[in-house]
């Protein structure tokens, strides 16, 4: 977890992955759980997939 900007702690079991997208992503997961970078922009990335949809969505809502 050390170093990643988008993973904040909230408590001892607890991590919430902060990301630009608006969606509330909790990990439960205590210190001793090493976390990987990569595993964590593999996230982020997945959440741009809601946006894109929303945006497609909002572009031809006739087809949804």
């Amino acid at each position: 977890m050390k170093n990643n900007k988008h993973l904040m702690r909230l408590d001892e079991s607890r991590l919430e992955v902060k990301n630009e997208y608006g969606v509330k992503v909790l990990l439960f997961t205590n210190e001793e759980v090493p976390i990987e970078n990569a595993a964590v922009q593999e996230l982020i990335d997945m959440l741009e997939i809601q946006q894109t949809a929303k945006n497609f969505y909002k572009a031809s809502y006739n087809y949804f």
